[in-house]
């Protein structure tokens, strides 16, 4: 059910009359000089809305550790504000937060990889992962996923997202589009959680294929409107910081030193759960 996703997007505003990817919870994201994590170089203000967190406070994060289960996992959780986690044991909760978090790190590794070497479109899925993956010679990777993430004020929720590897048309600079939101009225957390501690997270992934076409349908514009669209867009974002991203890339800074954090080594135990 994934091999027209992109197509979907790029395409689906055919059938509209205004496209409403612009109001939208989007980021933008760049790879660290390592080629390991994901960094985000804009959030729209529906995601900042929806998070609690400004602008200031995102722009030059790790996405997922900001947002989701990478977060999660090394910051702690309070089992109160889980709603359904009653339905849980300890070692569902654990186990399940665990799983998110090394299926979204392998994920991110995958896409920031991509983004530091020559653009070549990957052919095939790999079954492995827990995300629903299809290529675009053309256009790019577009990837869908389901994590667990928590608001500035603690609220945790299911957000699905649509990850969406490119390149400025122009210029070439890589990057990548991230588009969210909530799933929690269908995929619950307690299942989510469930799920991943089952190692069934691919499989409720790829059940949510037909929604996410939906979803992508009532996002898109037409193929030129689009390309033009994100270009401008992420021509203002890497412009300002044209300079500062040539120095980066030649010697790597601080923030994306902090940002790059390996996420092996993590077990069970070092989850606060309170």
């Amino acid at each position: 059910p994934t091999a027209k996703l992109l197509a979907y997007f790029v395409w689906g505003s055919k059938l509209m009359e205004k496209p409403n990817h612009h109001r939208s919870r989007f980021c933008l994201l760049r790879s660290n000089y390592s080629g390991s994590t994901l960094i985000t170089a804009f959030a729209s203000n529906a995601v900042q809305k929806r998070s609690g967190y400004r602008a200031s406070q995102i722009h030059g994060k790790r996405y997922g550790e900001l947002f989701g289960a990478l977060g999660i996992a090394k910051k702690g959780v309070d089992v109160s504000t889980i709603r359904g986690a009653s339905q849980l044991t300890l070692d569902e909760l654990k186990a399940g937060i665990l799983n998110l978090r090394d299926s979204f790190a392998g994920l991110e590794q995958n896409l920031a990889a991509l983004l530091c070497r020559r653009w070549v479109a990957p052919q095939t899925a790999d079954s492995k992962n827990t995300s629903a993956i299809t290529a675009c010679p053309t256009q790019g990777m577009v990837t869908f996923t389901l994590d667990l993430h928590r608001s500035r004020n603690g609220e945790l929720h299911v957000c699905e997202q649509v990850l969406i590897a490119q390149r400025h048309s122009t210029f070439g600079w890589p990057f990548v589009l991230v588009f969210q939101r909530d799933a929690g009225k269908e995929v619950p957390i307690s299942r989510l959680l469930q799920a991943a501690a089952a190692d069934r997270l691919f499989q409720l992934v790829q059940s949510r294929g037909k929604a996410v076409q939906q979803w992508l349908l009532e996002l898109s514009m037409a193929p030129s409107d689009a390309a033009a669209w994100f270009d401008q867009l992420v021509m203002q974002c890497w412009h300002s910081r044209c300079c500062a991203n040539l120095v980066r890339e030649l010697i790597p800074s601080s923030e994306d030193t902090n940002d790059s954090i390996n996420s092996e080594g993590y077990t069970a135990d070092d989850i606060s759960i309170m």
